[in-house]
């Protein structure tokens, strides 16, 4: 008894296995969590990150929250808008987690009686100010190096309300907290966008950001996952037309995601806003294997074949194909393993366990549910036959003309892939729908300085800041940074002390310099501090020992080439100007910056790897060095055009678009392993490639056609997210799968029919006479017999 045989004869054993294999996969279920932290994206072991990481846990955290305040009629510094702030501010302390604020309202104002230094508040009773306070106001905030283009911008159109959050350790109550954290702020915004007309308050900071992916994710798996359902039930139900196939091609796909997200909670992945697209792709991929066992199953019922008989033919006719591609299909999601990236890396690992575990159910449960649904099948043939046997003709007919002119006009296609340039910043990962994306485009026209860099000075030992020549290094790195164009504003204590010293000095303008010694430098460092309220200490800016100073930068709007080369800038000026003291910088734009740009270099290792291990696996699996190397020219090229057109209409290159090359290889091989596995069949059996090819369209032609609309339809319902990651992904992946079916319809057919003139094959014993028959004539087949 053969392999299809065993199926068909035990099904209900092979479907109880598969049940109880489902259950024990969907038991991990009950681990899985949620995280939703930028911090995902990168490795533990990320330079950028652990930089960061090292400046996070020296200062006060800087991942908090900032209102930005906005009136369409009014300045942020006109009465009202001043008194907005004052409100804000008193209600961002009452925050959950919250540990420091900073408003215009609440910046230490420092002034000098006689020798007693005073700070208060630069606004106090914002409702009570008279004009000239208002005059006063105006002039201090607009002349301080320390407001002006963070906690307002020069054109007075923005103001800021900054609060820093401390957070949780644990990462469910993290998770929780910034869930809080988000309604705590949203319920802000609301008061008071209720209370002023005009009035226009928008979130920004790490914890908007944060909160911005969780709601996408959320929205993505209550809206998107339901639609590609039912875009792949209705799709089905056309091309099949049969309600049969259609429900039971859907269950399939449902125990594949849960046996797939269940294995993801045995391995204690976190899910996350990358890897949850995983359940979206396994449901268009298993798809396939569906497609291609009702495509024969029902030819043989055409045939004349009662249902048990044509399911072992199908049975026979697929099993190696589809194992054939669920291994290419798999190569090439693993190959993401080659990203930087921990969720891209646990993505391409979940899909490809997704895509075995279809490929063992698509054997060990369709047959029997086929087998017991109800459903007349004969008589029907797929309205996509003749177009597929229409394909098959032209390439037939004009092979030369085909590769002559789709040759240069594939490569010319991929060479404009050239002309896209990295681009891996922080809110292209949103659509401009997002309402944290609008805050940040609005903040970068009024208020410059989106990315930032944090660097961490170190003096090399206690109260080391107090020492002159450190503080003049320090402030020889800060006035190069503010010599930068893409500077805007740099915050650092050296600002603080020049401030002190003009105050000692009765405010003369030629004092707003460094104290001349340490003492002077300690001395108003000390005073200064016992004088600032509580919640306003210098903890962002000076270390708790004194060693260590932190110069925040903010800088325009950069490309992710361009903040590298910013950074690199700054590096070798540090290199070359501040010995012996120590200067680590990072950000979270500048680990998304080189991440972006490691990742595509790692990828293109990755890709390679697949397309030659993917090529070996059909070359050894065919027996055909021929075909292994063939299979390279529609499995590789499609991507290769697919990224030239990006380059033409888009021209930036994000992580998103970086890993499509191994996605997309891992789907369209499948289409190339179908029509090259039917083509050899009819090889063997000393058929001319003309007929080959005939044989190979009548066989698999339609099929292809469905599951290319299937998958297409399926991921362009993914270019409806507003996270560009998956709509970015869904796009890239529609438009490559679309290709590669003209190059499997039309330049792989040409090229065998031109290379393979061998016409004296030796004819190849074949499982059983049905399928022989089907073979000489797959359009005027006899009945197929029992076995």
């Amino acid at each position: 008894m053969n392999f299809a045989q065993n199926l068909v004869r035990w099904r209900w054993l092979w479907t109880s296995f598969t049940l109880l294999s489902m259950l024990l996969l969907a038991y991990g279920a009950k681990n899985l969590t949620f995280q939703s932290d930028y911090k995902i994206f990168f490795s533990k072991d990320n330079p950028q990150l652990t930089a960061y990481q090292n400046i996070e846990e020296t200062f006060t955290h800087t991942d908090g929250i900032a209102f930005l305040i906005s009136h369409a009629d009014m300045t942020v510094l006109q009465k009202p808008l001043l008194e907005i702030q004052q409100q804000i501010t008193a209600d961002a302390w009452q925050m959950p987690f919250s540990r420091r604020v900073d408003s215009i309202n609440n910046y230490q104002h420092t002034e000098v009686d006689g020798d007693e230094l005073t700070t208060r508040p630069l606004v106090e009773e914002a409702e009570h100010l008279t004009a000239e306070q208002l005059a006063q106001i105006r002039e201090i905030a607009l002349s301080s190096d320390e407001i002006l283009h963070w906690l307002i911008s020069p054109d007075e159109k923005i103001a800021v309300v900054s609060v820093s959050l401390l957070f949780p350790e644990n990462a469910a109550e993290k998770q929780q907290a910034a869930k809080t954290i988000m309604a705590s702020a949203n319920a802000i915004v609301q008061k008071y966008e209720n209370q002023l007309p005009g009035l226009k308050v928008q979130l920004m900071g790490v914890a908007a950001y944060n909160g911005t992916f969780v709601a996408l994710t959320e929205q993505d798996a209550t809206t998107l996952v339901p639609a590609m359902y039912l875009v792949i039930a209705v799709l089905l139900l056309a091309l099949l037309r049969s309600v049969s196939a259609m429900l039971s091609t859907l269950l399939l796909i449902t125990i594949s995601i849960i046996s797939a997200v269940g294995f993801m909670g045995w391995l204690g992945w976190p899910l996350n806003q990358v890897n949850i697209s995983a359940p979206t792709i396994i449901m268009t991929l298993a798809v396939c294997d569906a497609v291609h066992l009702y495509n024969r199953f029902l030819f043989y019922l055409r045939e004349g074949a009662d249902k048990y008989d044509a399911m072992q033919h199908a049975l026979r006719n697929n099993i190696r194909p589809i194992i054939l591609t669920s291994v290419t299909t798999a190569i090439g999601f693993l190959s993401m393993n080659f990203s930087d990236s921990p969720p891209f890396r646990e993505l391409g690992t979940i899909t490809a366990f997704g895509v075995a575990v279809a490929c063992v159910y698509t054997f060990t449960l369709l047959p029997t549910l086929m087998l017991i649904l109800p459903g007349n099948f004969r008589g029907r043939q797929s309205r996509l036959h003749p177009i597929a046997l229409s394909a098959g003709e032209i390439a037939i007919k004009h092979k030369r003309k085909i590769v002559w002119l789709a040759a240069p006009l594939s490569l010319l296609l991929a060479a404009f892939m050239l002309r896209s340039d990295l681009n891996d910043d922080a809110i292209g990962y949103f659509s401009k729908n997002v309402p944290f994306r609008q805050a940040a485009e609005y903040m970068e026209e009024h208020l410059p300085g989106f990315d930032t860099i944090a660097y961490m000075v170190d003096s090399g030992s206690a109260s080391g800041i107090n020492d002159p020549a450190f503080l003049k290094k320090t402030e020889e790195f800060v006035q190069w940074l503010k010599a930068q164009p893409e500077v805007t504003y740099v915050g650092s204590y050296t600002n603080t002390l020049k401030r002190l010293n003009k105050n000692m000095h009765e405010g003369a303008e030629d004092a707003y310099r460094l104290p001349e010694s340490a003492e002077l430098a300690s001395q108003y460092g000390l005073m200064y501090e016992l004088s600032l309220p509580y919640g306003l200490d210098l903890t962002n800016q000076v270390s708790s020992d004194k060693s260590k100073l932190r110069v925040y930068v903010k800088i325009r709007d950069q490309t992710s080439s361009g903040l590298i080369a910013f950074e690199e800038r700054g590096q070798a000026w540090i290199q070359h100007n501040m010995q012996p003291y120590k200067v680590d910088g990072s950000s979270v734009p500048v680990m998304f910056a080189h991440f972006g740009l490691s990742n595509i270099k790692n990828m293109l290792w990755g890709s390679l790897f697949a397309i030659l291990f993917v090529s070996l696996t059909i070359a050894i699996t065919m027996g055909s060095l021929r075909y292994g190397l063939l299979s390279m020219i529609p499995n590789a090229f499609p991507a290769g055009i697919a990224f030239g057109l990006w380059g033409i209409f888009v021209g930036e290159v994000n992580v998103a678009v970086s890993v499509i090359f191994a996605i997309t290889l891992g789907i369209i091989v499948d289409d190339t392993v179908h029509f090259m596995s039917k083509y050899q069949d009819a090889r063997k059996l000393g058929k001319k490639p003309e007929e080959a090819v005939r044989y190979g369209f009548s066989s698999v032609g339609s099929a292809l056609i469905v599951t290319t609309l299937v998958l297409g339809c399926g991921f362009m319902v993914l270019a409806l997210s507003d996270f560009n990651v998956s709509a970015y992904t869904g796009i890239m992946v529609c438009l490559t799968i679309v290709i590669a079916l003209a190059f499997d319809f039309f330049l792989l057919p040409a090229i065998l029919l031109l290379t393979d003139k061998n016409t004296g094959l030796a004819q190849t014993a074949i499982a059983d006479n049905a399928e022989n028959a089907a073979l000489q004539n797959p359009q005027e087949s006899p009945a197929v017999k029992s076995a």
